[in-house]
C-alpha cells in the first residue's frame, strides 16, 4: 500500500474511524468497569470486538440474499396486488395495473435495502471491515 493510499483511506474513511475509536472507547471504560485481568482480556476483547465485527460482516455479505428473500416474502403477501384488485373497480388495463403492483413491491424491497445497508454503514466496527477490504 502506497503512502498515497494511507492518505487517501485516512480521509476517505475519517468518520468510520472516529466511530471506531469511540467504540474501543467504550469497550475499554467497560472492561475497567468490571475489572478484567489481563488473562481475561483477549476473550473480553474477542466477545466485544471480534464477535459482533464477524456479525457485521456476515451480514454483509448475506445482504444480497436477504434483499432477494424480502422480495420474494412480498411478492408473496396479498396486499401487494391491491392494484390488480383495482382493475375490477376501473377500466385500467391489466398489464398497468401488474406493473403498478410489481412497482410496488419492488420499491418496498429497495428501500428495505437501503435501510439495512445504512445500518451497516452507521455501525462503528464499518472501519475495520473497509479496511480489510
Amino acid at each position: 500500500m502506497s503512502f498515497e493510499d494511507i492518505l487517501f483511506l485516512k480521509s476517505e474513511l475519517h468518520d468510520e474511524r472516529i466511530a471506531f475509536q469511540h467504540e474501543l472507547a467504550r469497550v475499554q471504560q467497560k472492561a475497567l468497569e468490571i475489572g478484567i485481568t489481563e488473562s481475561e482480556l483477549q476473550s473480553f476483547m474477542h466477545a466485544n470486538i471480534t464477535s459482533p465485527m464477524q456479525d457485521l460482516e456476515e451480514k454483509v455479505k448475506g445482504l444480497k440474499k436477504a434483499t432477494l428473500r424480502k422480495f420474494i416474502k412480498n411478492i408473496q403477501n396479498p396486499a401487494a396486488y391491491v392494484p390488480l384488485i383495482g382493475t375490477f373497480a376501473s377500466n385500467l388495463p391489466l398489464q398497468v395495473t401488474a406493473a403498478l403492483s410489481a412497482g410496488l413491491i419492488t420499491t418496498e424491497t429497495f428501500m428495505d435495502f437501503i435501510d439495512e445497508k445504512k445500518s451497516i454503514q452507521k455501525n462503528s466496527l464499518n472501519f475495520l471491515l473497509k479496511l480489510k477490504s
